[in-house]
């Protein structure tokens, strides 16, 4: 990579990649899924993991990228994971949609990861930019009926690395904008968002980066691996089994009664943040796409009037 404001997209995209447990090429980058059928009926997790460098894992062996760390973890708690890594060096979000994307139709993957952004803001790429290549990466595997996960990107301008493309403040702020805008695209299409800042902000106090000033160490990874698990759950096996609830024999007038936060979080992947117990009496109402995978279009069993969007 050349030193220059192109390496260091570069160098932000490996940040954001992971590589493939089955030995294929490691890009950088990272992207997010919901669960596809195959996952919801207890077959096979097909992981696409989508991004740049910090996903690809520049600078360390394959097994310790977070996407390999991720789907050790996976395949301990009982899952039969496939894992493709696509994510290349120094790509920006519209290098995902031209480069990446193509592999969601190859693979069918159940569950994709997207950590992207960090190569957008180093290069000058504005964010209505960015939104929009975003929104076709996250529409494009919800169509696909991946589980989706979006991470925040690392806090690369406390690296040396980011020294001259401004301050550390200035660049933070800019940051959390990229931030809210794959937050705020990914809560359209459902998606499950991994906030890992607390821990990249301690990584970032303890210099946990290579040589080469920018891209995180073998044990950051390990450490992501870990929030993103905690976060997303075991991604296999049926509803059923993951929430101990006869989903087939709930309607729209017992749907509330047994949708405690855990129930939600493990259909949805996503964790219930306003922590009210449960749903009984509607008080808090169940997340749109708890409904979407109760009451599908076209499934014929009464959609769960209570059930609205999440907050």
């Amino acid at each position: 990579m050349v030193i220059a404001r192109a390496a260091l997209a570069g160098l932000l995209t490996a940040l954001l990649a992971a590589c493939s447990s089955t030995g294929a090429s490691r890009p950088t980058e990272a992207g997010t899924a919901r669960p596809t059928e195959a996952a919801e009926t207890g077959g096979a997790v097909r992981y696409l993991a989508l991004g740049d460098s910090v996903t690809s894992g520049e600078g360390v062996p394959a097994e310790e990228t977070y996407p390999s760390r991720l789907a050790a973890l996976w395949r301990a708690a009982g899952c039969d994971v496939e894992v493709q890594n696509v994510a290349v060096t120094g790509y920006k979000s519209a290098d995902v949609v031209a480069e990446e994307l193509p592999a969601v139709d190859a693979f069918k993957p159940t569950l994709a990861t997207v950590m992207v952004g960090a190569n957008d803001l180093a290069n000058g790429v504005g964010l209505d930019e960015y939104r929009a290549n975003v929104r076709a990466i996250l529409r494009d595997l919800a169509d696909a009926g991946a589980r989706i996960v979006t991470i925040s990107q690392q806090y690369w301008e406390r690296t040396p690395f980011a020294e001259g493309y401004g301050t550390p403040e200035e660049l933070g702020a800019k940051r959390l904008e990229f931030d809210d805008v794959l937050i705020e695209e990914g809560r359209a299409v459902g998606a499950t968002h991994v906030d890992l800042r607390p821990v990249f902000e301690e990584q970032a106090g303890q210099r946990m980066w290579l040589d080469d000033g920018l891209h995180p160490t073998g044990a950051a990874y390990e450490a992501w691996a870990d929030g993103v698990h905690r976060a997303v759950g075991v991604p296999c096996g049926t509803a059923e089994a993951r929430t101990g609830v006869d989903i087939a024999a709930l309607t729209e007038d017992t749907v509330c009664e047994a949708m405690t936060d855990d129930t939600v979080a493990a259909i949805t992947g996503r964790e219930v943040a306003n922590g009210e117990g449960t749903v009984g009496a509607c008080e808090w109402r169940a997340p749109e796409a708890v409904r979407v995978r109760l009451f599908p279009p076209g499934s014929g069993r009464p959609a769960a009037a209570t059930a609205g969007t999440a907050s």
